[in-house]
């Protein structure tokens, strides 16, 4: 409710094994997958037991209102992670999420879906978006929703009558200029607004229990092909992993422009040292290549 810690994104979705993950042993947010991508009472369980071993681990309680919706139902008993439901058909009034959170969350990422596709353009590359680059553009999201938004919309939803904590985030320096936008739907007959784009899932169902014959065919099928990515037998791309020394490199440069900056926080500077750090304590597996991807005749 103070904003000031923020529990882990889980993201969900079709694919078991998806192709981008290839080689990848870090990945920024979690992952699991079903047939639909939804929310079920298993994986809300599995979730919520790491989140009940990291407050154990760092001797801390904590209380989660969630919305009454199937996946959150007849759960097992944790000990320090206790669950109030909230009454049913009120969500969109006493659910933090709900005021404002969400908005401002989505709204970061399809920002960063829109620098990815005016990014893909100007160097005349690929604009699909696979499940890792969702999982970069979601934790990039999560991490953009400052604590101000958080403890505004607990008020919101009335956790409290005292007085806000300050104005809300700007998101306006957030989202893509005009110039920007009208530069990826210039095209289209029907024009959509930015609003409009991150407004586009609102009513999407992301909670249902599966079905008998759905929790059979996910079991049956590892969905290692991921619909995001298309692999074309004439290309041979290489996964490219940066050599230690060339992001140590990269680490320098940053620290050179934050001392050429005006009115920059010195503390960004142990952030750069604790990066390198971490690159220097890290092992990376060889470069890989598409092939892969492919078992071996």
């Amino acid at each position: 409710m103070t904003g000031t810690k923020k529990l882990p994104l889980l993201l969900i979705g079709k694919s078991k094994k998806p192709r981008c993950f290839k080689g990848v042993n870090t990945l920024p947010v979690e992952y699991q997958s079903n047939r639909k991508a939804w929310m079920t009472r298993q994986i809300f369980t599995e979730w919520l037991q790491k989140v009940d071993k990291k407050m154990k681990n760092e001797k801390t309680k904590i209380l989660l209102f969630v919305d009454n919706c199937t996946a959150h139902t007849n759960l097992p008993e944790f000990n320090n992670v206790k669950l109030v439901l909230l009454p049913a058909n009120t969500t969109s009034q006493l659910q933090p999420l709900d005021q404002g959170i969400i908005h401002a969350f989505k709204r970061h990422y399809r920002t960063q879906v829109v620098k990815h596709a005016l990014k893909c353009i100007e160097e005349n590359s690929n604009q699909d978006i696979n499940v890792l680059h969702a999982m970069r553009f979601a934790r990039k999201a999560w991490f953009a929703i400052t604590d101000v938004t958080i403890k505004n919309c607990f008020k919101k939803a009335g956790f409290w009558n005292e007085e806000g904590y300050g104005p809300e985030e700007s998101l306006v320096e957030t989202v893509p200029s005009n110039e920007e936008w009208n530069t990826l739907v210039a095209d289209e007959t029907n024009v959509i607004t930015f609003e409009d784009f991150v407004r586009v899932d609102d009513n999407m169902p992301i909670a249902e229990e599966l079905t008998d014959d759905d929790i059979i065919a996910n079991c049956n099928n590892n969905f290692d092909d991921d619909d995001c990515e298309e692999v074309e037998n004439s290309t041979i791309a290489e996964v490219s992993i940066p050599k230690q020394q060339e992001v140590l490199s990269a680490l320098e440069t940053i620290h050179r422009f934050f001392e050429f900056s005006t009115n920059i926080n010195e503390s960004v500077f142990d952030k750069i040292y604790e990066l390198e750090h971490h690159v220097k304590n890290c092992t990376t597996k060889k470069q890989t290549v598409i092939t892969d991807f492919f078992p071996k005749a």
